[in-house]
């Protein structure tokens, strides 16, 4: 067996000249570049987005209902709710019958169904002509 002292050393490997020098800046430039983005999320973006405005817009046009005019409107809603609001609200008569244009059949109707069985004739509005004569003076 030989001894260690007896082997000949040789260089089996050699580094390229300046390449130590160099390995810093090799080192620096590879860390500072930036990583490439993945390519997922690019397809993601361009196919997913597109499909969900898609099936957000279908949802908003399917589930939405015609608009009802304002009679339907109010013919859907129940008799007993609309008067409790109106004995709620301070709307009066008068301000309804301002508010709706009516004909002057409707008019007359509608003064003689107010009227109901109320007639005044010639001489009871004399006499309350005459009484109210009388206590003016």
């Amino acid at each position: 067996m030989k001894r260690l002292d007896e082997i000949p050393k040789k260089l089996l490997f050699e580094a390229p000249e300046g390449y130590f020098e160099k390995l810093p800046g090799r080192i620096q430039a590879r860390i500072s570049q930036p990583e490439p983005e993945v390519a997922w999320g690019k397809m993601a973006l361009r196919y997913a987005l597109p499909v969900l405005v898609l099936g957000a817009a279908a949802v908003f046009f399917l589930t939405s209902r015609p608009a009802l005019s304002p009679e339907e409107l109010i013919a859907s809603i129940d008799s007993e709710q609309l008067v409790a609001y109106l004995e709620d609200s301070e709307v009066n008569t008068d301000d309804l019958l301002d508010a709706i244009a009516l004909e002057p059949t409707e008019v007359e109707s509608i003064e003689l169904d107010a009227m109901g069985d109320f007639v005044i004739d010639e001489a009871t509005v004399e006499e309350w002509v005459e009484d109210i004569d009388d206590s003016v003076r």
